[in-house]
């Protein structure tokens, strides 16, 4: 009986690390899924430090740091600040007067794909981006 019983056991065991597994390759194939084509997820962003790629991801806050050296907009995806698991784009002030109107409004809420090259400042993947046309709203 107790062979049976620890048999049982495994096989539950067995069931639950398979049904896990298989859930997370559902979650992978939505975020995949999610993913607008010829872009990467602003969370795997990190991994592509170095690289020329095009982010995609929603803005889920923006930030005109009007009294900071550069006075940066900050355009954060996937996470809000101080989240260092965040992507961020950062429109320098010279480069604001290119922007049709103040990108922190232009972009708050939208789905967005900012392309450039990814680099890691104080630990968080960004974009410096320089003109509009590095931001495209997605529909």
């Amino acid at each position: 009986m107790t062979i049976v019983r620890v048999s049982r056991h495994l096989t539950t065991i067995v069931a639950i690390i398979l049904l896990a597994g298989a859930l997370q390759g559902c979650a992978s194939a939505q975020a995949s899924k999610d993913t607008v084509a010829g872009t990467i997820d602003w969370s795997q962003a990190a991994s592509h430090a170095g690289e020329a790629v095009r982010v995609s991801g929603p803005v889920v806050s923006t930030h005109f740091a009007s009294g900071s050296n550069g006075t940066p907009t900050f355009i954060n995806l996937g996470k809000d600040y101080p989240d260092a698991g965040r992507f961020q784009a950062v429109v320098f002030g010279d480069a604001r007067s290119a922007f049709p109107s103040p990108p922190e409004s232009m972009y708050a809420g939208r789905n967005v794909i900012v392309s450039g090259q990814v680099q890691m400042y104080n630990g968080v993947p960004e974009i410096v981006v320089t003109s509009p046309s590095s931001i495209e709203i997605v529909q």
